[in-house]
């Protein structure tokens, strides 16, 4: 799935078998869905609820349970495990964080895709999970950004909110919009007629894309209508009037 024999002896290896113990949960609560109208064999159908026990048996178990966020986990144990003769590595130890992850994965499956683009790199957690979300596709990095969340770790560089003066109308056609945010994202990948470079630092890059978005959604916010105020009564009180 990650290409594990690029990653013998990494010092994030403990990461990778963490992410294999939540493919085998997923693995294990999917096919208790999936047998329920499509099984392999029709006289496995009957078998998907035991998949499924097993499931939450394994996810249940005293062991995996961690009392704290995945940044505490991160705080207390990343050192310990990168040290291959420190004996703190177990399974159930790296489920207790990657176990946090599953419903990322359970409610978009396609995020499994991220994982076959893992970098091969030593780096500290803070800093891999940098790389990883500048070394997978555009569709992938929401996937890798909430990873990164449920750990602490921040992948995306923070827009500074003075950009009042920047102008985001690349099309020209008076407004800023999500065609504007459509045109900035493809000239991320390709060349395009327009000027999408929109902070003009030499690049149309993911500043670039986050700086439009932030502009659109202060052009819609504008000009969307101030809700009524209604005032509560009672039908009392509309009798008396």
């Amino acid at each position: 799935m990650h290409n594990f024999e690029a990653f013998k002896g990494n010092l994030n290896g403990w990461f990778l078998e963490g992410l294999c113990e939540l493919a085998n949960l997923w693995v294990l609560r999917r096919m208790h869905d999936t047998w329920a109208s499509r099984p392999p064999y029709d006289n496995w159908r009957d078998y998907r609820d035991a998949l499924l026990d097993h499931a939450n048996w394994q996810m249940n178990r005293a062991e995996v349970q961690y009392n704290g966020t995945g940044a505490d986990w991160l705080k207390e144990w990343e050192t310990q495990l990168r040290d291959h003769d420190s004996g703190a590595f177990s399974y159930t130890r790296v489920s207790q964080l990657s176990y946090k992850f599953l419903p990322i994965f359970e409610e978009n499956p396609e995020a499994w895709n991220a994982i076959r683009q893992m970098p091969v790199s030593n780096a500290k957690m803070s800093v891999y999970m940098k790389e990883w979300y500048d070394a997978v596709g555009t569709e992938d990095k929401v996937f890798v950004e909430a990873i990164a969340r449920e750990m602490g770790i921040s992948v995306t560089t923070v827009v500074p909110i003075a950009i009042a003066a920047i102008d985001a109308d690349v099309n020209r056609d008076g407004y800023v919009d999500l065609y504007d945010v459509l045109i900035v994202r493809s000239g991320m990948q390709k060349d395009v007629s327009y000027d999408t470079d929109i902070n003009n630092d030499g690049v149309t890059d993911e500043i670039d894309l986050l700086i439009v978005k932030a502009k659109a959604h202060e052009a819609i916010a504008a000009a969307a209508p101030s809700k009524r105020k209604t005032k509560l009564t009672t039908w009392g009180a509309l009798k008396r009037r």
